[in-house]
């Protein structure tokens, strides 16, 4: 982590850790910046790090070497085979797939159920995404969009994404 985020070596009130740790707590428990415990770091100063490492774009690149490292140890490829292929579901046809596309540069692959009568059965790759929304439920941070921008929404969830690789290393799983 600290070679991804280009740290340099200075001397610190609080150790950088401590501030990923307080980040972390925030998104895990759902908490206020101005509501955080003052076992921590001061929340402006952890705020301040925060907007940092997210203009930087230091969240999009240690969570590519985080999952590039999972899919690794998983005796994956490092690179996502989906590549830039959003899965959805029938409600996405038509021209929302293709604003997507000319917006965002994804392509949207629609994948519906064609078995209604038999009840729920999970579909392939969609699969994948429903158990991962199930994941971030873990994170009251992300349970309810209390963020006034969408950039923030967004890095909440890279760094929700960021502590389950975490985990994952940490764990061997």
């Amino acid at each position: 982590m600290k070679k991804i985020l280009n740290l340099q070596e200075r001397k610190r009130k609080y150790d950088l850790r401590e501030i990923w740790n307080t980040i972390f707590y925030l998104v895990k428990t759902g908490c206020q910046w101005r509501m955080l415990p003052s076992n921590f770091a001061p929340w402006e100063l952890v705020y301040y790090y925060y907007r940092k490492w997210c203009s930087l774009g230091e969240f999009d690149l240690l969570l590519n070497n985080l999952r590039e490292k999972v899919r690794v140890n998983m005796g994956q490829k490092a690179e996502c085979s989906l590549g830039k292929i959003i899965l959805a579901d029938a409600g996405y046809r038509g021209e929302i797939a293709d604003k997507i596309k000319t917006a965002f540069g994804y392509i949207l692959e629609v994948v519906v159920s064609g078995d209604k009568v038999n009840g729920f059965k999970p579909i392939g790759k969609r699969w994948i995404v429903e158990r991962t929304f199930s994941w971030f439920d873990n994170y009251r941070r992300l349970c309810r969009n209390d963020e006034w921008t969408f950039d923030s929404a967004e890095e909440m969830v890279k760094l929700a994404s960021i502590r389950m690789l975490l985990n994952k290393i940490l764990t061997g799983s």
